[in-house]
């Protein structure tokens, strides 16, 4: 408050003072520890998506990744609305959008080059499905699924080795090796950022439901960073 109070005609400031010009009044609530104030603060900006902090304000737009093997086909969905795949082992929710995309597509177009992509008339079951992209490859091999779902979940990185052996193998991967190396590099991005930050916050507060659902996702790594106070 004493920040606030002090606020001067400044760059830096500017935020500042434009909540104050804004404010109508102020409530206290007590809170009976650190962490269910940050709590209590998560869930009001949630509630209320105020205009000047923004933070989680968004919890829908959080990412998921799914798969599902249906017969000899794989299919990958990257979507913001989990209840719209409830046939996918779905993943995350992360918190990147940016980072989530970027790699999804680099998986998809380096999968290309193992598989065989489902034609377009073949993914009409989940067309029109908002904020939504979903593929299919044929000839993935079967034990992948279990390997993808380990390496989303941020509890293996075996996946990620497998399909660089396949590139490997591949004329027309070798061919683009400098593009090939760009969307690996994605991948691995997103497994530290993302898939590997979420397991240690699931593992650290011994939270076991999975995936974490969009809206708890921010509460979740609030008592992460909190238990290192302890």
């Amino acid at each position: 408050m004493g920040q606030y109070k002090n606020a001067r005609r400044v760059r830096a400031h500017r935020k500042m003072k434009s909540i104050i010009r804004e404010a109508d009044r102020i409530e206290w609530e007590l809170c009976e520890t650190e962490l269910a104030a940050f709590l209590l603060e998560a869930r009001l900006i949630q509630e209320h998506r105020p205009r000047w902090n923004t933070e989680g304000a968004f919890s829908f737009l959080y990412p998921m990744i799914g798969i599902v093997r249906l017969g000899s086909q794989t299919y990958f969905c990257l979507t913001t609305l989990p209840e719209e795949f409830i046939d996918f082992s779905l993943h995350g929710a992360y918190r990147s959008r940016g980072i989530t995309r970027e790699a999804f597509f680099a998986w998809m177009r380096l999968l290309g080059y193992v598989g065989h992509p489902v034609a377009k008339k073949d993914l009409s079951v989940w067309s029109g499905k908002k904020y939504s992209y979903v593929y299919g490859f044929r000839q993935i091999p079967e034990n992948w699924s279990d390997l993808w779902d380990q390496f989303l979940k941020g509890e293996s990185f075996a996946a990620l080795e497998e399909l660089s052996l396949s590139l490997v193998e591949n004329a027309a991967a070798r061919a683009r090796a400098d593009l090939i190396q760009e969307d690996l590099n994605w991948l691995k991005h997103f497994w530290r950022h993302e898939a590997l930050r979420l397991k240690k916050a699931r593992t650290a507060v011994s939270y076991s439901d999975y995936p974490v659902p969009q809206k708890y996702r921010d509460f979740l790594f609030i008592e992460y960073r909190q238990s290192f106070r302890k």
